[in-house]
């Protein structure tokens, strides 16, 4: 696996699995009140949702809720093969859209503007671009992640 991008949820504090080599990003999209404690690192606060904290995969980190289960998404890159980052949109937004792997993810759904037509995303969809240069779209409606992933050479 070099990178991959999903949703989940946590209906239990525990331990997270360890993924050495990977640089992973995690935001709170559904409910409050996440916490992460890797052993030796001061605490992540991801209690306010949309809100993208960055760690480690080796780190061992135990995760606490703190107002009952989360919905969260994951984008995970080997920091050896690819550059990784993620990032929240509401509309009306411009959206630069780096070279390189690039999802828009809608978890209620969006209207997004590119390439000169309007595509409606339906909730928990997701539109890939596979981008040699930069690029933009336009955030129409909903609020949107925005993951990138970049091929090191």
């Amino acid at each position: 696996m070099i990178w991959r991008f999903g949703r989940t949820r946590i209906e239990h504090p525990g331990p997270f699995s360890d993924l050495g080599g990977f640089d992973r990003h995690l935001a709170v999209i559904e409910g409050e009140g996440l916490l992460l404690h890797p052993a030796g690192e001061k605490s992540l606060d991801v209690r306010r949702p949309f809100q993208p904290v960055r760690f480690s995969g080796e780190w061992r980190i135990e995760s606490e809720l703190t107002r009952g289960p989360v919905g969260v998404l994951n984008l995970l890159a080997d920091r050896t093969l690819a550059e990784s980052a993620l990032s929240f949109h509401e509309a009306p937004a411009a959206l630069d859209l780096p070279e390189g792997i690039v999802l828009i993810h809608a978890w209620r759904g969006a209207e997004i503007e590119t390439g000169g037509r309007c595509v409606s995303l339906q909730a928990d969809a997701a539109l890939r671009f596979d981008l040699p240069a930069r690029g933009t779209a336009r955030l129409v409606a909903g609020r949107v992640a925005l993951a990138v992933v970049r091929l090191r050479n």
